[in-house]
């Protein structure tokens, strides 16, 4: 071979190298981006409010962490040594940690100030297992935990603080400076000024449409050790809590119902260590955790719960009635009804901009034993099914760290549990510290920062329009394509809630890639009211995404009013309907039916509904025909 004959094999073999190592960044391998591939380490703070490549928060676990609007990650507490009490800030873009605020050392007391009222001396005392929120404004948000409270008080607390971010200062918002308090549960779906949850650790927290923070369940240390289920909203703008749902009285066990049937009488087992998300359609979401399942005593669970804020009402989803199980894996990134993830506490989780879940690792269950796991998950909301996507179906697994900053097919963090998570708007998941192994069987403390890309996959189509129309009794749904390559169909799902879908039917792909294609389907049967239609477009090789969500209303949709409300003697509801049998039901807050009547729904209807004999409270009214179903709260004064 001559010399001009091996410079471009050479250089070929280079550019087949990058491109190899560029399908890897593409097929979402993880990659360690900072701290240490060593256990117990005590980091490095630098200046306050000076980021730096040298900066590294020091090994820790059961730390909280937010994400700013600017992708910013920030992470606050944990354990270690002590409980810590510091703030640091990530820069993803710069890959430089900020230590922001708060004490180098552990166990530090809080400086509470006056409440409402930020002060740059004020910060709370170290914890671990806290809860937080970021609100609408970009402010964090912190409740309780586990650790030092003012001065010569140590132990459960709870304490609600604010971060405003602009300020640098944090501020004493409501709750209890000293420790183990009791709360003050008041009415059930009543705020007021002098509600407050009890002190607790590892509970979990969700955000609303409307901005409010809520709260639920957590080990409680008042009467013993045992766990809650309670749930409670935290009205920002009212400065005021509300027991929403649940049990005032720790250890309670689930009531399960009907996997997938929401009912006002569902309730997950009391439980700490769980955890929590949001989807894009207001929905809270419940796994797993160390509770009470249906039966038994204490277990490891991987329950998987939906909470509906606007009806109070739970679904159980997925997973088993009772815990110590162990998760069935399937083939690693083909998602399947059977799979399922093992019962742990302790795991870690972060959603994509469709509000699908990533959960990874914790203690739990694997081939019938217990230990450290490392597996990630992917539970699709869509199709209600589990992808075990990376890691060990196996236990106490050590890390692989490869190259700093460098992904790799290779690569995984170790087995962990009491790991920080987040996911920024670009479809990257983080992963920072725990206490798990890192290599050689060695385990402890850690502080190393992972990241991986799960950003949705975008087929090789451009769809160019895509609608739902109403003809006379029919919808037809068209869409638009061009520049289709490896399409292999086009799967028609509806919905009458906008978030439940079920396959509808099926159209294929034209096989000509260069052209405008033009597609329809026609709904002979769509239900009365809304009807919510999307496309699930599907690759030969088995990849799929989905289209934005239409809709289309056939009339004879429920139109309810409750008035007055609140409400003293007699409830009125107006509503509207055509020829349509409808049930009206009443129910108290704690799922027991008061009232109940069968009524006709033809054109505008009027009718009331004596509450005389009805208890003070708050109630959730629910008016249900064959194909529609609304509720509505209202107060008895």
């Amino acid at each position: 071979m001559s010399k001009l004959t091996k410079i471009p094999l050479l250089i070929f073999l280079l550019l087949l190298s990058i491109l190899s190592k560029a399908q890897v960044n593409a097929n979402s391998e993880w990659a360690w981006i900072k701290g240490d591939s060593t256990t117990n380490n005590s980091g490095y703070y630098g200046a306050q409010g000076v980021a730096s490549d040298n900066n590294k928060p020091n090994a820790r676990y059961n730390s909280v962490g937010w994400r700013d609007a600017s992708n910013n990650l920030w992470l606050f507490g944990g354990y270690a040594t002590g409980y810590l009490s510091d703030l640091w800030k990530f820069n993803s873009s710069l890959n430089e940690w900020t230590w922001m605020k708060g004490d180098s050392t552990s166990s530090n007391y809080g400086v509470y100030g006056t409440p409402g009222v930020s002060g740059a001396a004020n910060k709370p005392g170290g914890r671990y297992y806290s809860n937080n929120w970021i609100d609408n404004k970009g402010d964090l948000w912190l409740f309780g935990g586990a650790g030092y409270a003012e001065s010569g008080s140590s132990g459960n607390m709870s304490d609600l603080w604010k971060y405003t971010v602009a300020t640098g200062e944090w501020t004493w918002i409501n709750g209890d400076k000293t420790t183990e308090d009791g709360g003050a549960y008041g009415s059930q779906g009543i705020a007021s000024l002098s509600n407050k949850p009890p002190a607790r650790d590892a509970g979990v927290s969700w955000k609303d449409k409307s901005g409010n923070l809520w709260l639920f369940g957590g080990e409680n240390h008042i009467n013993g050790s045992s766990s809650l289920n309670d749930v409670w909203k935290y009205d920002i703008s009212l400065s005021e809590w509300t027991w929403v749902n649940g049990s005032q009285t720790a250890g309670s066990h689930g009531v399960y119902g009907t996997k997938g049937t929401a009912s006002i009488s569902n309730t997950p087992g009391a439980r700490a260590g769980s955890i929590s998300w949001t989807d894009t359609a207001g929905n809270f979401w419940l796994f797993g955790g160390t509770g009470f399942g249906q039966a038994g005593g204490l277990n490891e669970l991987n329950d998987l719960w939906k909470y509906d804020p606007v009806s109070n009402m739970w679904t159980w989803e997925s997973g088993d009635l009772n815990g110590n199980v162990s998760g069935v894996y399937g083939i690693r990134g083909v998602a399947a009804v059977s799979n399922k993830p093992g019962a742990r506490v302790a795991s870690s989780a972060a959603t994509d901009a469709l509000g699908n879940l990533f959960l990874f690792g914790g203690i739990g269950y694997a081939d019938g034993s217990e230990g450290w796991l490392n597996d990630l998950w992917k539970y699709n909301i869509a199709t209600n099914q589990w992808t075990w996507l990376k890691g060990d179906s196996t236990l106490n697994n050590n890390g692989v760290y490869g190259i700093v900053e460098t992904a790799d097919i290779s690569n995984k963090p170790g087995s962990r549990f009491g790991n920080t998570s987040w996911a920024d708007s670009s479809g990257n998941v983080y992963l920072f510290g725990g206490n798990g192994y890192v290599a050689n069987g060695i385990s402890g403390y850690l502080n190393d920062l992972w990241k991986i890309s799960v950003a949705n996959v975008t087929l090789p189509l451009t769809l160019l329009k895509f609608s739902a129309i109403a003809i006379q009794k029919n919808v037809l749904v068209n869409w638009q394509t061009t520049q289709q390559i490896n399409t292999a169909s086009f799967i028609i799902e509806h919905s009458n809630d906008g978030i439940n879908f079920s396959k509808l039917g099926l159209v294929s792909a034209n096989i000509n890639p260069s052209l405008v294609s033009n597609y329809s389907f026609t709904d002979s049967n769509p239900s009365a009211g809304s009807n919510f239609y999307r496309l699930k477009i599907t690759d030969n090789d088995d990849r799929y995404n989905y289209t934005k969500i239409v809709e289309v209303s056939m009339g004879g949709k429920i139109k309810l009013q409750l008035f007055p409300n609140p409400v003293r003697d007699i409830l009125v509801v107006k509503s509207s309907g055509k020829d349509e049998n409808a049930t009206a039901q009443i129910f108290d807050m704690t799922g027991r039916k008061v009232e109940e009547q069968k009524i006709i729904l033809d054109g505008n209807v009027s009718f009331s509904i004596s509450l005389k004999n009805v208890p003070k409270g708050t109630y959730t009214f629910i008016l249900q025909t064959r194909g529609t179903h609304e509720a509505q709260k209202f107060v008895k004064q």
